[in-house]
């Protein structure tokens, strides 16, 4: 009898390219776009782009490795970044980030963000050689409301630029943007340049959670650690973090505690809401909101129980000395170019075989996520000697050349060899299911049996239990008949198992009597 335990795997969304494409207009409102004047040509990056790009954006920033440029917009009050990471890129390995929408104080604000998440998915891709370089798009709303945003016009001028960058850069959601502006972009894109698992069932929130919880267990496995043993902290609820959280319920975690600027979206089956995650002491932290919450002094004065950290935030720690502080109290931290991968792995997937991941069973590339980011924390925890300060000297251990076939080409042998086929499959490993199995062995006819629980007849089942009450009398001679045979076949098993498995007892039957009227 084979036995397969099914899972329902799970874990922020696109690598960034050091390259930024500022979307910076506060513009006029023709129907045709004009290339903005170029007060600073694209000098690292041009020989790679070509010459259309350098006409047509404007640079308004230039680092290390980080090249930020603006496209032209039509709406008043809207500027759009996109950061391509030089660093990383090249024409084989095109740049690949989500859109980002967000009110910020400044421009400066705007393409400081951009360049540190483009900077941030390009980790995230070579940590997994997804085929992607880091990229970002940072869209500057001077609306504190940005449903004001005309959406449509938007993804369209959005959609004019990635045609100029011709294959360059790929994008997707990421924070304020969803479906409908992706529906927008791909139209406007003649279906190119858009990698944001359209028509796929596969969710990329759900393959952001699983690389969480991959990334969680593979810690724990390092560690010795059960889940059951530990108490948790989800800071930020929304669809990764709630994924996160029920996940952990359903692993059975001691305990679960959310926390969210909204306090309705903590408040979620299993898990305890609290009120304020910097001061409620937890075993793990797992951030899944915004970025660079975790400051100097949230890490010094955070409970002393903390032992772990990771989670879905891109960038959890407002800086480094944050970083050094968790390090130095032996708070071990995965990071989130592996924690947060599993919507970029998803991406590679698509990018590589987009009929496989238009049809593909969306558990399956839950599970492959899951795993893959599991082995990698357990590496890295290992490889560090279980000590959190050397956490970070080990990670270039763990990231593979960029030379090579882009992981998602990976995931059809995955599939394979976590494929079992069999002409009988039983659903349920209870009294009845087990039997069936053990009947069939016996027949020589293999099966699989699938339980949804941890172990055959778990406490939730019915067959669950020391004790059992049968009868051979029944209305139906046939039935009658099935129980002599039963209670034969127990002993035969208990023949093959060495082990006494039934044990008859008398039966009492007791209760109280009526009484009656005097």
């Amino acid at each position: 009898m084979v036995r397969i335990h099914l899972e329902n795997n799970l874990t922020m969304r696109f690598p960034c390219i050091s390259i930024i494409v500022a979307l910076l207009v506060s513009f006029q409102t023709s129907n045709a776009l004009v290339p903005q004047p170029q007060s600073k040509r694209l000098s690292s990056v041009n020989s790679k782009l070509g010459a259309a790009v350098n006409k047509y954006f404007d640079v308004v920033r230039e680092g290390d490795s980080a090249t930020v440029i603006e496209a032209p917009i039509r709406q008043d009050g809207v500027k759009l970044f996109i950061a391509i990471d030089g660093d990383s890129f090249h024409k084989e390995r095109p740049g690949n980030g989500g859109i980002r929408l967000l009110h910020y104080p400044s421009d400066d604000h705007a393409i400081d963000d951009a360049i540190r998440l483009a900077e941030g998915m390009t980790r995230k891709h070579d940590q997994f050689r997804t085929g992607f370089s880091g990229a970002k798009i940072v869209i500057k709303s001077e609306h504190s409301d940005i449903s004001a945003i005309e959406r449509k016009e938007l993804m369209e001028d959005t959609a004019d630029a990635l045609h100029v960058l011709s294959g360059s850069v790929y994008t997707g959601c990421d924070l304020n943007t969803g479906d409908k502006d992706m529906d927008f972009l791909t139209e406007a894109t003649d279906e190119q340049y858009v990698l944001a698992g359209r028509n796929s069932r596969v969710d990329t929130n759900i393959a952001t959670a699983s690389s969480v919880i991959g990334s969680i267990v593979g810690l724990c496995d390092a560690h010795n650690e059960e889940l059951g043993g530990l108490t948790f902290t989800i800071q930020g609820c929304g669809k990764v973090g709630s994924t996160v959280a029920k996940e952990l319920v359903r692993l059975g975690a001691k305990r679960v505690q959310t926390c969210d600027i909204f306090p309705e979206c903590a408040k979620i089956d299993g898990c305890i809401p609290v009120d304020d995650w910097t001061s409620t002491p937890c075993d793990f932290l797992v951030p899944c909101a915004n970025s660079l919450a975790i400051t100097e002094d949230v890490a010094a004065n955070f409970p002393n129980d903390i032992k772990y950290c990771t989670g879905a935030t891109n960038s959890p720690f407002a800086s480094q000395s944050a970083k050094d502080v968790f390090s130095d109290r032996g708070v071990s931290h995965v990071p989130e170019s592996i924690s947060s991968a599993g919507a970029i792995l998803a991406d590679s997937v698509e990018w590589c075989d987009i009929d496989l991941y238009q049809t593909v069973e969306p558990s399956l590339m839950y599970g492959w996520v899951r795993s893959i980011s599991r082995e990698k924390a357990f590496t890295m925890s290992k490889l560090a000697d279980l000590k959190a300060h050397n956490m970070a000297g080990v990670i270039d251990d763990v990231t593979p050349s960029r030379e090579g076939d882009p992981v998602g080409k990976a995931f059809p042998d995955w599939i394979r060899e976590n494929t079992k086929k069999t002409n009988t499959l039983i659903v349920g490993g209870g009294m009845a299911g087990t039997s069936t199995a053990f009947g069939l062995a016996q027949k020589g006819i293999a099966s699989i049996l699938v339980e949804r629980g941890d172990t055959v007849a778990p406490p939730s089942a019915s067959s669950n239990g020391d004790s059992r009450m049968y009868r051979q009398m029944y209305s139906d001679e046939f039935f009658s008949k099935m129980q002599t045979t039963a209670l034969k076949r127990w002993r035969d098993v208990e023949a093959i198992t060495g082990e006494t498995l039934l044990q008859k007892n008398g039966l009492l039957f007791y209760g109280e009597g009526k009484l009656r009227e005097q």
